[in-house]
């Protein structure tokens, strides 16, 4: 959910790990294997759409413990729609989650169709 600072923190699948969030993008079967990374796509693109968030105005942090085609399906909705990204990463030496910035504000216009990196050669 949207904590003070108007970003969306989100849990990437729910019930794989303890995650410090109470929503997720993907729920209990979502996943199926094979992997169809249209599908997950569609399903990231559905949960954004069920939040209310339009193109180019969500700012996610996303806690991600593995299923990679999941995270890559959260990267491309994000850039393909213009939303700002961090992934959190666990780090279990230090019991804490690290920031990974994906997609910044200095990377993403938000003001045009598609991110400013894109848009520039």
């Amino acid at each position: 959910m949207a904590n003070n600072q108007g970003k969306i923190e989100l849990g990437l699948v729910s019930d794989r790990h303890p995650l410090p969030v109470e929503d997720y993008i993907f729920q209990e079967g979502d996943i199926t294997f094979p992997i169809n990374p249209s599908q997950l796509g569609q399903l990231v693109a559905k949960k954004f759409n069920d939040l209310g968030v339009e193109p180019q105005t969500g700012d996610f942090v996303v806690y991600v413990t593995g299923l990679t085609p999941a995270t890559t399906a959260v990267i491309r909705t994000c850039l393909t729609n213009g939303h700002l990204l961090t992934l959190k990463h666990y780090d279990r030496d230090s019991d804490s989650w690290i920031d990974d910035p994906i997609l910044t504000a200095s990377m993403v216009n938000m003001d045009t169709e598609i991110p400013t990196w894109l848009a520039c050669p």
